[in-house]
């Protein structure tokens, strides 16, 4: 009965969502759609482009969503029960929607650059979620990648700020703190193309917010976040999930300068994939189709609506067909923190802990070769 009550209610919600959207409120503060079909979503490979920012003339370098599904097979799991005339002590019990919203909300985050020749009409905006009271936000490496490059060609070249709120606005300043050195070392010459692909995997990073704008206030603590889950490794198909991003992909670069609006919704988990055919380990899920299947989604959050706690990132989509027909994918949490353990030989929990771990782990002289590895791809 509860599940029945939980479809009839995102349906009517959906209704008034598609009203809302419908007249162009880009601030509303809530648009929920109803889930797309559940099976055999398409499996396409084509991206669009997505806004970008000029840095190197006269050529356009492009913030785009990555687009080829992993090639791994999925992991079988078994399939929640069917829905019964009456709830039983075994169903199970989800988060209040509305709970889910704000704690979606409070904790997701818009990162956004500009450049000194590309100015805000040629923006780069992704999304991210603070994942620890200290602000660290989780997000993907191809956003991340982008503060390698601050000060190419010249000192303070780009600015990337991290806004906040249901109409982005600056709130923070951040600094890199860690990129997957693996996933720069294989995908470098993506930074260079129009319509770059990939699988996800190695794709996350680390920023730590610093300070606050306009005021400068440095920030240690006290920031809202979400509760990350690192250790699952099996989920029920058509888990219902909550989802919270900043989509750009229809949207001009002064309207995401000005009118960027946060979006949540929910949807299900209509397959999962690992990496390493061997591992057996839950390292992607795929989401289906939603009205955040849209470039400036990635790093954006996906919570499990039955513990409202963080489960993965946004980090591939594909962007043919309307909303609904594409095919939006997830990085899960505890992948994260398998590949950080096996890039770094430290425990993420640890690290996050004690801050110094970040520069033992991703010294200068890192940030330096990574950096030049890019510098290197954009002046070819």
């Amino acid at each position: 009965m509860f599940e029945i009550l939980h479809s009839i209610f995102i349906k009517m919600i959906s209704v008034v969502a598609g009203i809302i959207l419908a007249l162009g409120a880009l601030e509303a503060p809530m648009d929920i759609e109803t889930a797309p079909p559940p099976l055999n979503p398409p499996q396409a490979t084509v991206t669009e482009p997505a806004v970008g920012v000029e840095l190197k003339k006269p050529e356009k370098i492009y913030f785009k969503e990555p687009s080829k599904k992993p090639s791994p097979q999925a992991i079988s799991t078994p399939a929640m029960p069917s829905a019964t005339p009456s709830p039983s002590p075994a169903d199970p019990v989800y988060l209040p929607i509305s709970d889910l919203n704000t704690l979606a909300r409070r904790a997701t985050v818009n990162i956004f650059c500009t450049s000194k020749s590309g100015g805000s009409d040629n923006p780069i905006s992704g999304s991210g979620v603070v994942i620890s009271p200290s602000g660290v936000i989780l997000t993907n490496a191809h956003i991340a990648q982008y503060f390698l490059l601050r000060d190419y060609p010249q000192k303070d070249f780009l600015n990337c700020v991290i806004r906040a709120g249901d109409t982005a606005r600056p709130a923070y300043k951040a600094g890199l703190l860690y990129i997957s050195s693996a996933w720069v070392d294989k995908n470098f010459s993506n930074i260079s193309k129009q319509s770059p692909t990939g699988t996800g995997e190695h794709d996350y990073a680390f920023l730590k917010i610093t300070e606050t704008i306009p005021d400068g206030q440095p920030v240690t603590g006290g920031l809202p976040y979400l509760d990350s889950d690192l250790e699952y490794n099996e989920l029920p198909k058509q888990l219902p999930v909550f989802l919270a991003s900043y989509p750009a992909g229809f949207l001009s670069g002064s309207i995401i300068q000005t009118n960027l609006g946060m979006v949540t919704t929910v949807g299900y988990v209509k397959d999962i994939f690992t990496f390493s055919n061997s591992s057996g380990h839950l390292d992607e899920i795929s989401l289906g189709g939603s009205i955040i299947a849209q470039a400036g989604s990635s790093g954006g959050a996906v919570v499990d609506e039955r513990t409202g706690k963080l489960i993965g990132i946004f980090v591939t989509s594909t962007l043919s067909g309307t909303t609904d027909e594409r095919n939006l994918s997830a990085v899960t949490t505890p992948y994260i923190k398998r590949d950080f353990t096996q890039a770094t030989a430290k425990d993420l929990l640890y690290a996050f802990a004690n801050p110094d771990v970040f520069k033992e782990i991703f010294p200068d002289s890192e940030f330096e070769r990574l950096k030049a590895i890019l510098v290197g791809e954009l002046g070819k």
